[in-house]
């Protein structure tokens, strides 16, 4: 038999999303909330304040996370396929594990954040912010990225088969076993970076992959 601490925090969450479905989450402080294994899928969130907040198995499926902080949560292993991220703040928050494939993510930042072996395949992220993120092992194949700027994080082992980055930046970052096999790469900085045994295969790109130190480039296509 579950204990009643549990059955209260079920009966919560149930009201909750009730309560808050058909108008969406607004102007709420959830700070520090235990929100772990909610059901939120198809809601619209709007200048919400999830900070310090256990959100770990959260279901966000297909929903509008607008304005939200999400600083020093846990997010790992958060369902948040298809869902649309806008101006929201990732400080020192814990995604790991979290599936965002096929998501739409605009003007947010992420700072010191955990994103390590997140599915984000699919995904769509534009004029976009990332420092000091771990992003080791990710899934980012046919994501489609554009004005984002990637500032000394951890991009080992990440998968950008088939993506196409465009007027975007990486920089001072570790890029060592990441493949861009059959990506494209356009008018994208990726300057004093570690890319060993990173992996470029009939990618289309302006880059000069001789400053690309150890990566191994097969038939590149130069455009």
């Amino acid at each position: 038999m579950p204990d009643n601490a549990l059955m209260k925090k079920t009966k919560y969450l149930l009201e909750l999303r009730e309560a808050n479905f058909s108008g969406g989450i607004r102007e709420k402080d959830l700070s520090h909330a235990d929100l772990s294994r909610a059901d939120f899928h198809g809601m619209q969130l709007v200048d919400v304040n999830f900070e310090g907040a256990t959100l770990e198995n959260l279901n966000l499926y297909d929903c509008q996370l607008i304005n939200c902080s999400f600083k020093n949560a846990r997010l790992n292993r958060v369902i948040g396929r298809k869902t649309k991220i806008f101006k929201c703040s990732f400080e020192n928050t814990d995604m790991s594990q979290a599936d965002f494939g096929e998501s739409v993510i605009y003007k947010s930042r992420f700072e010191g954040s955990d994103m390590h072996l997140c599915k984000m395949s699919g995904s769509k992220i534009s004029n976009s912010f990332f420092n000091r993120v771990n992003v080791l092992g990710t899934d980012l194949s046919s994501s489609y990225l554009s004005g984002v700027e990637i500032y000394s994080s951890e991009l080992r082992n990440t998968n950008f088969d088939k993506a196409s980055i465009l007027s975007s930046k990486i920089i001072d970052s570790s890029l060592e076993y990441a493949s861009f096999n059959q990506s494209v790469i356009y008018e994208t900085k990726i300057e004093s970076c570690k890319t060993d045994g990173m992996l470029i295969f009939e990618t289309k790109t302006d880059l000069n992959t001789n400053d690309l130190k150890y990566a191994r480039v097969i038939d590149v296509v130069k455009i």
